[in-house]
């Protein structure tokens, strides 16, 4: 059975959740979620005796490592795309047929982003609504260099992922599949992330608003080295604005972050003691030491950002790990206490901007993600928007393989994987992929198109090679044929003492003239009648007598003996050798009453047969006639074989 793995790649950790089956069954059979560590996690002893800090396996490693392990090295891989680095802004369009919408799509986005060069994103559309002849849609857009440098970084692992969904929607895809799924109640979807929050609002059964935010810490810490990029890309509401709480630019991508954040702890742990506290220069660096190559342009941010902060003097506390990704909020473990309900806060401000836009009223708030295990979150949106708040649960309504404890890991922690994963199997409600234009997914069979045209051609050079061979054979042997039919009539002339006739074969000429030698059979008799004459014979005696059978007849068996014998008649002067036959029989079937007499006056009277006279007789059978002709061959026929 096929298996497809859906593939949520997030900064400090993969997700993934495996599928077998058909489109009209499947079943979850695995699920993982591996950690990403981080540079100077790893460490071994050096010649002192003192840790060394050791480069960690990079994102496509891990994943590399994590599908060989698991067997799903050919499976189907789908995989997702940030919300919050994709662009989303609801627009209308003066069409409601989708064939037209998909026509003027990209003329409209050009409106709707007039600051972007459409050759330079990809588009997806979702429609969310239509009233007077229009529709209203939710248009996404994801930077092309975004999207390839994803691709490519699993090439490079020979993952060649078959569609490439936004994330949003593929928890939209995994919650229509649980228990909760009601569309008669209007749901919004919270899906709480350490790096960053996505907000889905479900009416009527169908995915209508999406907004994504990013919930990480932005500022430096006091001792920063590498202040964080900004300006890298944005993260959008449904309103198509680029801001988070307080108004603040949320924009870069939040796995460079964590780099530069790692690798500033690496620089500090490998600084000597006797240079803490002057500034690193290239001398002080060694083959060991990690360095970030950057842009002229990004380093002109990264230069201006450090500084603008250092002035400032701001102190934020440290950025999010493993363990905040799985439920802990940033900065509860360590460094500058962080305020959890601050972060609910902030959450609630986007839900209200989100709900202010719906037409109904919310029934349910689904929590997913590591930040909503915990109870202060059910309680804050419970009370605060006084809607019923519940965990994401799959429950028993996606059949599975796994045991009870890991199915709750599947629903806090694998909504989105879920979601890609089902894709493979039909399973896709919003239709939405990434892999179009220059990226699109070229199946095996497609791309091993150049190497079976290669093929094809070898073979076909192979085949004309061959026919070539075969026709310069053909032309030996026409000729080696020739020389012998010339050689036989020469021999025929020779040994006959007689010129061959043009075209006639030297050998049937022989036989020919041995059968003149040696006579036709015992006394000059034939080896038999004529078969074609005889059956042209009787069917026309048959055929002469129909309009007096009353138009029809059946004939069930016609035996013919053709084969005569030479029989000595007389004695003295008077004996002669002459041909003789055995009878043939007809059986034929008809309603007309005196057949035998029709066909005997047919056969004997009117002389209608060349060949035979016949002797027939009658009987009744089932409401018809069966007669049984006897023919008997004349003499004048048999004559003709003396």
């Amino acid at each position: 059975m096929a298996l497809a793995v859906g593939l949520d790649i997030g900064t400090r950790s993969i997700t993934g959740a495996v599928f077998s089956g058909t489109p009209k069954k499947f079943r979850l059979v695995d699920f993982f979620q591996v950690d990403v560590p981080s540079i100077g996690a790893a460490s071994a002893p050096d010649a002192t005796g003192e840790a060394e800090s050791l480069a960690p396996p990079s994102v496509e490693e891990v994943i590399q490592r994590t599908l060989a392990e698991k067997g799903l090295s050919g499976a189907d891989v789908v995989i997702s795309v940030d919300a919050k680095d994709c662009i989303i802004r609801e627009i209308p369009v003066p069409f409601t047929k989708e064939d037209q919408i998909e026509k003027v799509i990209s003329y409209t986005a050009e409106e709707a982003l007039p600051t972007m060069n459409i050759e330079d994103v990809v588009l997806e559309y979702l429609k969310v609504g239509e009233s007077n002849g229009k529709s209203t849609v939710v248009l996404f857009a994801m930077r092309n260099d975004a999207i390839e440098s994803r691709l490519s970084m699993l090439k490079r692992i020979d993952v060649d992922p078959v569609a490439v969904d936004i994330d949003a929607a593929a928890l939209y895809n995994a919650f229509t599949l649980t228990p909760l799924y009601d569309p008669a109640k209007p749901t919004l979807l919270i899906d709480m992330g350490a790096t960053s929050t996505k907000l889905v609002l479900v009416e009527e059964g169908n995915l209508k608003k999406v907004r994504a935010f990013r919930t990480a810490p932005r500022v430096l810490a006091p001792d920063r080295m590498i202040a964080q990029p900004v300006g890298a890309g944005a993260a959008v509401g449904d309103a198509g604005r680029a801001e988070g709480a307080e108004g603040e630019s949320l924009f870069g991508d939040y796995s460079i972050e964590a780099r530069f954040r790692e690798i500033e702890d690496a620089l500090r742990k490998l600084e000597p003691a006797g240079r803490a506290g002057r500034d690193l220069s290239i001398e002080d660096l060694d083959e060991s030491t990690p360095i970030a190559i950057l842009s002229d342009e990004d380093y002109e941010r990264v230069r201006d950002q450090a500084a603008a902060e250092a002035e400032a003097g701001a102190a934020a506390p440290r950025a999010g790990t493993v363990e905040e990704e799985r439920g802990a909020f940033p900065g509860e473990n360590g460094g500058a206490e962080s305020n959890f309900q601050d972060y609910l806060e902030r959450v609630g401000r986007e839900v209200q901007r989100t709900l202010a836009s719906s037409r109904s009223d919310v029934g349910l708030i689904c929590l997913t993600g590591g930040m909503s295990g915990r109870d202060e979150a059910r309680r804050y949106f419970s009370e605060e928007f006084d809607v019923e708040t519940i965990e994401l649960d799959f429950g028993d309504s996606v059949e599975s393989d796994l045991p009870a404890a890991d199915l709750a890991d599947v629903s806090r922690y694998g909504a989105v994987a879920v979601g890609l994963a089902v894709k493979t199997f039909g399973r896709d409600l919003c239709g939405l992929d990434f892999r179009k234009g220059r990226f699109r997914y070229e199946h095996r069979f497609t791309r091993l198109r150049f190497p079976l045209l290669v093929a094809s051609i070898l073979v076909f050079a192979f085949f004309l090679q061959t026919t070539f061979w075969a026709y310069h054979e053909y032309q030996r042997l026409t000729e080696r044929a020739a020389s012998f039919e010339q050689r036989s009539r020469e021999v025929y002339k020779t040994f006959f003492s007689t010129e061959l006739s043009e075209g006639r074969s030297a050998i049937a000429a022989a036989k020919e003239q041995k059968q003149k030698w040696t006579g036709k059979g015992v006394g000059g008799v034939g080896k038999a009648l004529p078969y074609v004459e005889v059956m042209v014979d009787l069917s026309k005696a048959l055929n002469d007598a129909l309009p007096d059978l009353n138009g029809e007849f059946k004939i069930r068996n016609i035996t013919l003996n053709l084969e005569a014998r030479a029989k000595t008649t007389g004695s003295g002067a008077g004996k002669k050798v002459v041909a003789q036959a055995e009878k043939s029989t007809v059986e034929l079937f008809t309603k007309r009453d005196g057949a035998n007499l029709i066909l005997e006056r047919k056969f004997n009277k009117e002389q209608k047969s060349k060949f035979f006279q016949a002797n027939c007789s009658a009987k009744s059978v089932q409401g018809e006639y069966q007669v049984n002709m006897t023919l008997t061959p004349k003499e004048a026929a048999l004559s003709a074989l003396e």
